[in-house]
């Protein structure tokens, strides 16, 4: 990995201290959002992690609802489900004869 540029602001209190590459995402919200607004974003980031149903590699979710991580997973797991469901209404159909 290439070293990180230098700070295009060399005292961090200038005007464009937001846009220092030394410094990481969270530090720099935590800058200009209040402690309680820093503290329902990070209590929500928490409870979006989640664990991918297909592949189970941890993922944060973009909504409550996402199951899996990636398109890959999400239609891997879409295929197994209609395999799943052809299989059940297989099975039904031979019960019922």
């Amino acid at each position: 990995m290439p070293p990180l540029p230098d700070a295009v602001v060399e005292n961090p209190d200038d005007e464009d201290w937001l846009f220092d590459s030394r410094r990481d995402y969270m530090d720099q919200l935590g800058h200009y959002k209040t402690p309680e607004d820093m503290a329902k974003m990070e209590a929500t980031m928490l409870e979006r992690r989640k664990v991918c149903q297909w592949c189970g590699k941890p993922f944060v979710a973009q909504r409550k609802s996402t199951m899996y991580c990636s398109a890959r997973c999400r239609m891997n797991g879409w295929r197994q489900e209609q395999k799943r469901l052809a299989l059940d209404a297989a099975t039904d159909d031979l019960l019922e004869d």
